[in-house]
């Protein structure tokens, strides 16, 4: 068994300028009241909070890691459930779930490519985590990663055949059946050509949208890496793809292959590129607002460099609505 050293969570807080001692403020056992008004009162900076949240999903990806089979068990053995769920209440609700748990690199099984119906007590489990903490999107890769009970820790291309095509169209069905919603499909990013398509990619992601009545998550950083990778063009891809159907867009930093290949590595290790920003830019201009994650994994800066980021795609999206009021 994984056993989680317990984290520090008491903070002394002052609440309101005429007390002079300080408040204990425990987020293990605090509910949404007491955080709510510990936020409202400015007693809880906007800034500790953020890190307490994150704190709390670092330990659920740690059990997510070290015990992938038990992760989906019983919501009530996932660490600090409680606390997750009162802060989701609040402005930092889940964004997004991905179909494997908040881990994306791991037990995936669910819409994926992978030439195998979806594991039923995974999507049950699943259903159980999304209606617990009422993520607003769901959402999956477009790839592959287990293959006769084995699980790669990467996402995997395929051939866009027909034959593809109706098998993660069924997945996707099974999927939405059972979690009584519609889910996302997300583009991967792509590192080497294959033979065999009937299909390029968006016009692969243009059918699951038409047969399913899926949505799209449109990971923009990995549009331009892919492109790079494989010599298309980014503007054209998303140009190319339904307006209507898009439900979130990813930005997301990436780098050079250390190893000399040449090719462009998704590392969200790095700040979006500017290229990646006239892409997203674009997008939005065709496509409206849209709810925007940006991902950050490895090399984590200050926290006041990400939420530069977050602040320039929050004023994009501003000077969009803006132009359109």
């Amino acid at each position: 068994k994984t056993k989680l050293l317990p984290l520090a969570a008491s903070i002394a807080l002052c609440f309101g300028a005429a007390s002079a001692q300080a408040a204990t403020f425990d987020l293990e056992t605090a509910g949404v009241p007491e955080i709510q008004a510990a936020v409202d009162s400015g007693a809880l900076t906007y800034e500790k909070l953020v890190k307490l949240y994150l704190a709390r999903i670092k330990a659920y990806n740690g059990v997510c890691v070290k015990e992938p089979q038990g992760v989906l068990g019983p919501i009530e053995t996932i660490p600090h459930a409680g606390q997750i769920n009162a802060l989701s209440t609040l402005n930092l609700r889940p964004a997004t779930l991905k179909a494997m748990g908040f881990d994306a690199r791991k037990a995936r099984s669910m819409t994926d490519a992978a030439d195998a119906d979806p594991d039923a007590a995974h999507l049950a489990a699943l259903k159980r985590l999304v209606d617990r903490f009422e993520p607003f999107v769901v959402s999956e890769h477009l790839a592959w990663s287990t293959h006769r009970g084995a699980h790669q820790p990467d996402l995997l291309p395929f051939p866009r055949t027909m034959a593809a095509l109706d098998r993660i169209a069924d997945n996707i069905d099974r999927m939405q059946t059972a979690l009584g919603r519609r889910v996302l499909i997300e583009n991967p990013s792509l590192y080497l050509p294959l033979t065999g398509h009937d299909l390029d990619e968006v016009d692969f992601l243009k059918a699951l949208v038409q047969r399913t009545g899926c949505g799209l998550l449109v990971d923009v950083n990995n549009v331009f890496v892919s492109a790079s990778n494989l010599g298309y063009g980014a503007e054209a891809y998303l140009d190319a793809l339904p307006a209507e159907a898009i439900g979130e867009i990813h930005l997301a930093g990436h780098g050079p292959d250390a190893g000399g290949s040449g090719l462009l590595i998704d590392t969200h290790g790095a700040p979006v590129a500017q290229p990646v920003w006239a892409l997203y830019r674009r997008l939005i201009r065709r496509a409206g607002p849209r709810p925007t994650l940006i991902e950050r994994d490895d090399d984590i800066p200050a926290f006041a460099v990400l939420m530069a980021e977050r602040d320039r795609a929050a004023a994009e999206l501003s000077a969009l609505e803006m132009a359109d009021a």
